[in-house]
């Protein structure tokens, strides 16, 4: 598994997604589903593990992606959502303006910042994706992501978005026992 040398590995469900929404009531067939399902959104699944959760490396045609997906944010966080019965999937919409603030700025030339808007949202649990722009930059692009973007930049943006999923859950938490 080498994102620089483009050595994808298949990748299984995650346990801890699994387990994020049995824990908040969905059901095993919905889970399993043959579309719109975590199962469908791993299907042929090919990409890198890392601690921190998973990227998928998709390429359709021309286009090149890579689609993150923060398992062990969720992992986290599965406490504090808990109590609010968020999963991870119907969060990820609230978190997306902390996503492109953090990244706008931090993107290599070549990469753009995609999956943030409701529309273009094609799986539940990625949270976001690079596409690259520009085909003959893919091995630039690639040194980049395992250089600067894996270790620089993405601890920021999931210490940023702990701290707000922590809002969101307290700010939820607050609305319910004034409406009881």
């Amino acid at each position: 598994m080498d994102i620089v040398e483009a050595r994808t590995i298949p990748l299984g469900i995650p346990v801890p997604l699994v387990r994020d929404l049995l824990d908040r009531g969905v059901s095993p067939a919905a889970i399993l589903a043959p579309e719109g399902s975590l199962l469908a959104e791993y299907h042929g699944a090919r990409g890198y593990a890392y601690e921190w959760g998973n990227v998928i490396e998709a390429r359709t045609g021309s286009t090149l992606a890579w689609h993150f997906v923060p398992v062990m944010l969720w992992r986290d966080t599965d406490e504090l959502r808990r109590a609010q019965t968020h999963t991870a999937a119907r969060l990820i919409p609230e978190l997306q303006p902390e996503v492109v603030a953090a990244l706008r700025e931090r993107l290599r030339r070549g990469l753009v910042l995609a999956g943030c808007h409701p529309q273009s949202r094609r799986a539940a649990h990625v949270l976001f994706s690079l596409v690259l722009a520009e085909a003959h930059g893919e091995p630039a692009a690639r040194r980049w992501i395992a250089e600067v973007f894996l270790p620089e930049t993405l601890p920021i943006l999931f210490t940023l978005l702990r701290a707000r999923i922590s809002e969101i859950c307290r700010a939820h938490s607050e609305s319910s026992r004034l409406h009881r």
